[in-house]
């Protein structure tokens, strides 16, 4: 194995540590001058590997994306609260006002996928299924795969919705349903497999069945 050739720059002379001498990654060159810092090294330490830290996060990446476990709420890492207000259309009527909010697009969703804190507050409506909905997910909120599409086609993002008990009883796993929701930011939750998986959430206001 040959001995990494040091970059140019000023290093110790070998013939004489008192000065400095340039090094121009192929030989010593004339120019030196005394040494202040005696205690450089005269050989540049060998560089590290440049590429381990791609090959991690490559790793993570397929973790995070192969994820899809189940909630559980025994190990949950989520949020206990909202990061929007918790609706109540008692003091907003207009929560329950369809007109108020967007019939968005896919590309329109996928902006707001990208960074959900950045769209905290905007008022949309969702398409999707509800998949589950149980004693470990609760009475107030269920994970769903929601899109654009009334017709369900690629409606395959997977949310948390978060809502009041009383809205969300008549509705149980396998539901089509169509949602007015409020966007709440992202949930972090840990899944029975013991991953812990990140979903946008949003806030029910209207939810029914899908005709």
């Amino acid at each position: 194995m040959t001995t990494p050739t040091p970059p140019p720059g000023w290093y110790p002379d070998p013939q004489n540590p008192a000065i400095i001498r340039y090094w121009d990654g192929v030989r010593w060159t004339a120019n030196a001058h005394p040494n202040s810092l005696t205690t450089q090294p005269a050989v540049p330490p060998a560089p590290k590997r440049k590429y381990a830290w791609l090959l991690y996060a490559a790793v993570a990446l397929i973790l995070i994306v192969a994820v899809t476990g189940f909630f559980d709420p025994s190990s949950s890492t989520s949020k206990p609260a909202a990061n929007y207000p918790t609706l109540d259309a008692s003091k907003d009527p207009t929560l329950l006002d369809p007109s108020t909010y967007e019939e968005i697009n896919e590309r329109d969703f996928a902006v707001i996928l990208k960074n959900p804190w950045d769209h905290i507050g905007r008022r949309v409506i969702l398409h999707g299924t509800v998949w589950q909905f149980d004693t470990a997910t609760g009475s107030d909120h269920f994970l769903a795969e929601v899109g654009t599409s009334p017709t369900r086609l690629m409606n395959n993002e997977r949310a948390y919705i978060d809502g009041r008990a009383s809205v969300l009883a008549p509705f149980v796993e396998g539901d089509e349903v169509t949602m007015h929701v409020v966007v709440d930011g992202q949930k972090t939750y840990t899944s029975t497999e013991e991953k812990e998986i990140t979903v946008p959430q949003f806030q029910v206001a209207m939810i029914e069945l899908t005709k």
